[in-house]
């Protein structure tokens, strides 16, 4: 729920590159989690507070509650106005935000370090103790189908039941994960929004933001006695309660999965999705797999992009939930050239399975990860959301991952062995989008169309006479 186009810059130093993320754990009697790393000098704190809830709790008929309940939190409380739960931090020169994904929702505010206590008061009023003003659900209702493209959704989500797709990555996932909620749109489908009204929404309120269903995040200049004492005084006193389970992953499909789906599009351009489904975050063969990714975008990017000229961009990633996790390889071409980019990453692929990577290769690779993990942690903005990625699945009995010593410790035998073990037919997926109709076929059609009418309209007059 975006309030401010411009995210403040920070320049906060960053950790030392190779060394351990030192964070501070501790948890509340009501089951609260509480992960904190102090930055003295920073002068600035951010604080992230981590709801272990998102569309993976949803079903068909509810789906896209989890984005509707973020958006209510900050209509008002019996305490605050919309309009003042604004105010309160722009006035200190912060900044706030709010996301919605399949495992958690999480809320976000950045400020001062002397304005640390207000900053924690702000998020556990409109967290705890929203109103959910009957008056505004209608206009959140709105809002919400604004975001996710408007009324004209509908037609889009038409044209998927109609074969017609679109979205290559939800179809793909469907086909990946069948009758599972991994197979949602986070921000919903219009039905569903449509049919979901305020009870609903304080009812799912209640069962799932528990203290014992959440994280707070907080790095920045702020020692731990007064972290501990605020969290005490303003959380502590919050009930627990029982939890819905997060809904299991599918089994595996136990073949290949093909999609190819012909949508109508501007220009005439394809979407490559290739992989395999793979593990979950917290699952030996992660690092591997993020080395792999890397490895795999170096790769095709000097044969496809820079050797054969046929894409502007090529990349490979690795999606990872808390139970499992898929790996993508996407690109976009001219239609005319996906066989061929499809034929160069299959071959790419067979000589990761078959060859060894050189040593020098690797060494590159992982150094280059462990470089922007270190860039991308400088600001106590970003360092928040890196510990509340893992507090989405690393519970207070586990260790908190060593980035770097994960990376470090991948071989040439991993990589191997994780190509052959997750890319085998039974594993792996295709997914082609190819256009069918694009503005040009169109324009031709509609002239070749009004041709014909013109043509039958002449021969009738010359039938006539």
């Amino acid at each position: 729920m975006p309030e401010v186009d411009k995210r403040h810059e920070w320049g906060e130093p960053a950790p030392t590159p190779g060394a351990p993320l030192a964070v501070d754990r501790f948890l509340l009697a009501n089951g609260l989690e509480v992960w904190h790393q102090a930055r003295p000098g920073s002068g600035t704190v951010s604080l992230i507070l981590l709801v272990r809830s998102g569309a993976r709790h949803e079903t068909p008929r509810n789906n896209g509650i989890s984005h509707f309940v973020e958006h209510m939190l900050f209509d008002g409380t019996a305490r605050w106005s919309e309009l003042e739960i604004k105010e309160v931090i722009r006035r200190r020169g912060g900044y706030f935000n709010a996301q919605t994904d399949y495992e958690h929702t999480a809320y976000e505010v950045h400020l001062l370090a002397e304005d640390f206590e207000l900053a924690l008061d702000w998020l556990v009023e409109i967290v705890f103790r929203s109103t959910f003003p009957p008056d505004k659900v209608e206009r959140e209702r709105g809002v919400l189908i604004q975001e996710k493209g408007g009324r004209g959704s509908r037609f889009l989500e038409l044209l998927e039941e109609w074969g017609l797709g679109y979205d290559l990555g939800m179809a793909v996932r469907r086909r990946l994960y069948p009758q599972s909620s991994l197979g949602l749109r986070v921000a919903g489908e219009d039905e569903p929004l449509a049919r979901i009204d305020r009870d609903a929404l304080v009812d799912y309120h209640h069962r799932h933001y528990r203290p014992n269903n959440m994280a707070l995040v907080v790095v920045g200049d702020v020692p731990a006695a007064l972290l501990r004492a605020a969290a005490e005084r303003c959380l502590a006193g919050l009930e627990p309660g029982p939890l819905p389970a997060l809904p299991p992953a599918p089994p595996p499909v136990g073949r290949g999965v093909r999609v190819v789906l012909h949508g109508p599009n501007l220009a005439d351009r394809s979407v490559l999705r290739r992989g395999a489904r793979t593990v979950g975050a917290a699952h030996p063969d992660a690092a591997a797999l993020e080395v792999l990714a890397e490895l795999l975008s170096n790769r095709l990017t000097d044969e496809v992009r820079m050797r054969l000229g046929l894409v502007y961009a090529i990349g490979a990633f690795n999606v990872v939930l808390s139970d499992t996790g898929y790996f993508v390889v996407r690109t976009e071409s001219d239609a005319a050239k996906m066989d061929v980019i499809v034929d160069s990453v299959e071959a790419e692929l067979r000589r990761l399975q078959r060859e060894p990577v050189p040593e020098e290769e690797l060494r590159e690779t992982k150094s280059l990860l462990k470089g922007q993990f270190a860039l991308t942690t400088q600001s106590n903005a970003s360092l928040a959301w890196l510990y509340a990625g893992y507090a989405t699945w690393c519970r207070p009995d586990a260790c908190v991952p060593d980035y770097y010593a994960r990376i470090e410790r991948v071989t040439a035998e991993d990589i191997s062995r994780v190509v052959q073990r997750y890319f085998v037919p039974e594993n792996s997926y295709l997914g082609l989008y190819r256009p069918a109709l694009t503005l040009k076929t169109g324009a031709l059609g509609i002239a070749a169309g009004v041709a014909l009418l013109v043509g039958m309209a002449l021969w009738r007059r010359s039938s006539a006479a």
